[in-house]
């Protein structure tokens, strides 16, 4: 199941961030959000060396980057 997992969420939309936070945390999963690709990217590079995330959802037009840009790093 999705209980304990971590999530990373990044999007720029506050009312996306939000929604996605609620129904996974519903599911047991921990999860952190970004606004944008830097951010993102800064979160997964400090998470690293404690497992890093289970899961990352990032909008395909994050404000800085393309998700797929994001994935690639």
């Amino acid at each position: 199941g999705l209980r304990g997992k971590v999530i990373l969420v990044a999007d720029a939309d506050e009312a996306v961030r939000s929604a996605a936070h609620a129904l996974l945390e519903r599911y047991g999963c921990i999860v952190e959000t970004g606004h944008n690709g830097a951010e993102a990217l800064f979160m997964v590079r400090n998470t690293l060396s404690h497992g890093g995330y289970d899961a990352i959802i990032a909008d395909i037009r994050l404000p800085d980057m393309s998700g797929y840009d994001l994935m690639l790093k």
